[in-house]
């Protein structure tokens, strides 16, 4: 099944609405990925990539409703209107975590082999503070 079919049962069973809840193994049903119970560790990751194919692909079509769906233990859930603000706080954070550690990369790379520019190093500060500023950091 692809996954514009998925999304569509997904929506005609109500799950995505504010609230909704399906289990990760009913999940992998729908979008008839082979569920893994003992196996090696490619066939757990290959089991794990075409289920993050999938919900990236939900979370995205509902992200442009003010929705953002969640793993919640064994679950996916769609978070409240309540709840966003939380997730929008932990995206912030971790888009700080990671132009932190752009710059430190940057800053450590000799200077003969660097091809950032000074103006993308000021970008990247700029852009860390703006978030700190958001995030009260």
């Amino acid at each position: 099944m692809d996954k514009h079919d998925v999304y569509a049962l997904l929506l005609d069973m109500g799950v995505l609405e504010y609230g909704g809840v399906i289990s990760s193994t009913n999940f992998r049903k729908l979008c008839r990925i082979d569920e893994v119970i003992t196996g090696t560790k490619k066939e757990f990751d290959c089991q794990s990539l075409q289920e993050l194919n999938y919900i990236g692909f939900i979370r995205d079509r509902l992200l442009n409703q003010g929705k953002y769906i969640k793993q919640v233990g064994e679950n996916y859930r769609v978070l409240l209107p309540s709840e966003n603000h939380s997730q929008i706080m932990s995206m912030m954070e971790s888009a700080d975590s990671k132009l932190k550690k752009a710059i430190k990369l940057d800053k450590n790379t000799p200077v003969d082999l660097k091809v950032t520019t000074d103006t993308d190093m000021v970008r990247m500060v700029m852009k860390r503070e703006s978030i700190r500023k958001r995030t009260n950091k």
